[in-house]
């Protein structure tokens, strides 16, 4: 996934903010690629925490939406 942000067509794929609804809850490519990062650097593994801030580090550097801030804010 860290990778996918090397190409614009698929790091704007990453970040895609239309929703659909599944299981009552709205959800977003760009809130599954936040959920993704999120748990990973919250895991027990160094590769999971490694790529994780790797995914952190490339919505840092797209300027994304608040949505992800408010997400990873929630998450931590």
């Amino acid at each position: 996934m860290a990778n996918m942000f090397e190409n614009l067509s698929s790091s704007e794929w990453l970040l895609y903010i239309s929703e659909w609804q599944h299981n009552n809850q709205g959800i977003s490519n760009i809130r599954v690629t936040t959920k993704v990062s999120v748990h990973s650097l919250l895991s027990e593994s160094a590769d999971l925490q490694a790529r994780g801030a790797a995914i952190i580090h490339n919505l840092a550097c797209k300027e994304v939406k608040t949505v992800v801030c408010i997400s990873v804010w929630l998450f931590v």
